[in-house]
């Protein structure tokens, strides 16, 4: 009788109920406003609205998901009801910088979320240290322009292996995050103990050359004890790096 809109308005403070009920602070995907945006005003103020996009985002906000298409500023709306938000980003490390930049400008987004859904055509292993790179670039180098996501996220996901090594990894990285890097180059900069400087394919083969032959990997036949450690990741970065056709 009073349409969809104050039907999914009363859905969203259920659901707000509940997780109160149990101690707990909702967090929502907040695309479905773009349906409902007379609708948003009506939220309770401690729900989290998770503010999703992939693409290029701009001062002016994101272009709607399903909608119109319009771009809308969201976290300024957000800001003047009082709700707070968070960054939801992908891999894309273009889309990561971008995002960051235009959630910095609010005082109501408290911080920023990662994404990897199921249908990923990755390894979960392949995203552990871009996850770690985001993370340090978020609370050590968001105002810098060079800061360099991959390589602080090698450092942080794999402790144990070598620089070489680890130059290795955010070199294969960045193949994963389709080369949208707005800092200095890893490929560009390469250069593995004076053997190779180069770009492309080049540099992927020798990066995973040095990484199949890493002391960490897990030997044939061999399982590492936990799936998410550190050698599992180290296995599920070469492995998949090889399916994907870059080989030595």
């Amino acid at each position: 009788k009073t349409g969809m809109g104050p039907l999914f308005l009363e859905f969203v403070r259920w659901a707000r109920d509940v997780c109160a009920a149990h101690g707990k602070r909702m967090w929502m995907w907040d695309d479905l406003w773009e349906f409902f945006p007379d609708q948003v005003a009506g939220c309770p103020k401690d729900v989290v609205m998770c503010h999703w996009y992939y693409d290029h985002v701009t001062r002016w906000g994101i272009r709607a998901h399903f909608a119109d298409q319009r771009r809308t500023d969201w976290f300024a709306r957000y800001r003047a009801l009082g709700i707070e938000a968070l960054v939801c980003c992908n891999v894309n490390l273009e889309n990561v910088r971008d995002f960051t930049a235009y959630g910095r400008r609010y005082p109501n987004v408290v911080g920023g979320l990662v994404t990897q859904w199921e249908m990923a055509q990755r390894f979960h292993g392949i995203h552990y240290p871009i996850a770690c790179g985001i993370g340090r670039f978020w609370t050590e180098g968001w105002d810098d322009p060079t800061f360099d996501i991959l390589g602080a996220g090698a450092r942080a996901a794999y402790p144990s292996l070598t620089d070489e090594e680890r130059l290795a990894v955010a070199t294969v990285l960045e193949e994963q995050t389709k080369g949208h890097f707005l800092g200095p180059s890893v490929r560009g900069d390469i250069n593995l103990q004076g053997r190779i400087r180069g770009v492309g394919p080049k540099a992927d083969a020798l990066a995973v050359r040095i990484l199949r032959r890493s002391a960490l990997r897990p030997g044939a036949g061999e399982i590492a004890p936990r799936a998410m450690d550190e050698r599992a990741r180290l296995d599920d970065l070469v492995t998949y790096t090889e399916l994907c056709g870059i080989r030595d």
